[in-house]
């Protein structure tokens, strides 16, 4: 078994709660580095993150939004 298959495994035993510790703990390492980025790369940096945040961010929204609108009457 791989790293992946490892970590898929594990990310099916985690709950709402986890996924939000898993959230806040990135969000904060985020931050922290970006309070340590030299002052003369920080406008780089903010760009970068601000594309790959949309460019991740936009496709999870999207099969988030349809799996609430096409499952809305399921109860698993």
């Amino acid at each position: 078994m791989n790293f992946i298959e490892k970590t898929q495994r594990y990310i099916r035993h985690m709950n709402i709660v986890d996924f939000a510790l898993l959230k806040i703990c990135l969000a904060s390492m985020g931050t922290i580095l970006g309070i340590s980025m030299p002052k003369k790369h920080k406008k780089k940096v903010a760009i970068g993150a601000g594309v790959i945040f949309a460019l991740t961010y936009a496709p999870l929204m999207a099969k988030f939004l349809d799996h609430m609108i096409n499952n809305a009457d399921r109860t698993d």
